[in-house]
């Protein structure tokens, strides 16, 4: 695989100046404080009008690449810049993308000059301090490892809950003249910061290094998924969301599975194996890498940690977490004659194996 795509939606505010935004704010936290039901709150559009700030939904779209794609010769005949030109002639090799984007009209400029096209070499980094003095960087300025999996999103955001819960001990009477106090609730969520990285970036060179092989590909989403939504935690994500306290122990320890000790175990061992040149792996490699996955998943399985109906949320597997030849597409469970009795019409596994 030499690239990988992402379209997301998103709400957008640009435009809007910081007074009337933080007004709206206010009014929706007034709103919260007043008890108000859900379906009462007004809608983004209605936010919007009441207090003269711009929104709209836009399409964020764009390419990961390996740093080994060739390029042609003529690659300046798709642009005016190096990254509309790559973007354009990625998505000129591929009819589903050119029929995406021909359904979108690009939105110049928004986010200020010079930000309609743009390359980044690597996205990786660490803040190596991420508070201070009356200052601390959350998301994505305090740390990130890469788009896939949106760890930023996904995972980063457990950065501005962690720190949440520790403004009221920093802005404390008893911290309030101790410098000391102060220094050690920043120091708790410094490490709490680096203590992430490591398994976020574990979880993304593993995915990457799968998909150096159609047969290790979905290795990938499969312990993504065993371990990050397999747990009990997030089985009982309805129980987390009764209350903040619980969100805020939910969120601030999710990281897509990537710190569970069974998937730390397997991904090591098998970074190891397809560890090397950006090349396609042997095939013993990947047949060693194969049977070590499916070896690790029964033992995985076999602690009782880990449940979940995944041939409904797995393309290539059964419920049993086995590679299904068959399979084509995610289960979904009806029940067209109203009898009780749930079928899958989605696909017809003729045979499964243990991957």
């Amino acid at each position: 695989m030499q690239y990988w795509a992402w379209v997301i939606r998103l709400p957008s505010w640009e435009g809007s100046s910081t007074a009337n935004l933080a007004r709206m704010i206010n009014h929706l936290l007034d709103l919260d404080a007043a008890g108000t039901p859900a379906d009462d709150y007004p809608s983004s559009h209605e936010l919007a009008r009441k207090f003269d700030c711009r929104f709209r939904w836009v399409t964020s779209i764009g390419y990961a690449l390996r740093n080994d794609v060739v390029y042609p010769d003529d690659l300046a005949s798709y642009g005016s810049c190096e990254a509309e030109r790559k973007f354009n002639w990625i998505t000129s090799r591929y009819p589903r993308m050119q029929q995406l984007m021909d359904r979108h009209r690009l939105v110049p400029d928004l986010y200020g000059p010079a930000t309609t096209w743009f390359v980044r070499k690597t996205l990786t980094y660490s803040s190596p301090v991420v508070a201070g003095p009356g200052w601390a960087a959350i998301g994505d300025a305090a740390g990130f490892t890469n788009p896939l999996y949106s760890p930023g999103i996904n995972c980063n955001m457990g950065t501005s809950v962690f720190l949440a819960e520790q403004t009221a001990a920093y802005l404390s009477p008893a911290a309030e003249n101790s410098p000391a106090a102060r220094n050690r609730v920043l120091a708790r969520y410094n490490d709490y910061c680096i203590s992430r990285v490591p398994h976020l970036h574990r979880m993304n060179v593993f995915n990457y290094l799968m998909m150096r092989s159609p047969r290790t590909g979905p290795l990938g989403p499969l312990w993504q998924y065993l371990c990050g939504t397999g747990n009990a935690e997030w089985q009982h994500i309805k129980d987390y969301a009764s209350s903040l306290e619980r969100v805020a122990e939910l969120v601030t320890t999710w990281e897509w599975g990537a710190d569970r000790p069974e998937y730390v175990a397997f991904a090591d061992k098998a970074i190891q194996m397809m560890d090397g040149p950006p090349t396609a792996p042997a095939e013993e490699v990947v047949d060693a890498v194969l049977a070590l996955s499916e070896g690790s998943l029964r033992a995985a399985l076999a602690t009782g940690k880990y449940s979940g109906r995944w041939a409904g949320l797995l393309r290539y597997y059964d419920d049993e977490l086995k590679f299904c030849d068959g399979k084509i597409g995610r289960d979904e469970l009806e029940d067209p004659d109203g009898d009780g009795e749930k079928v899958s019409d989605m696909w017809n596994a003729e045979q499964c194996r243990g991957y």
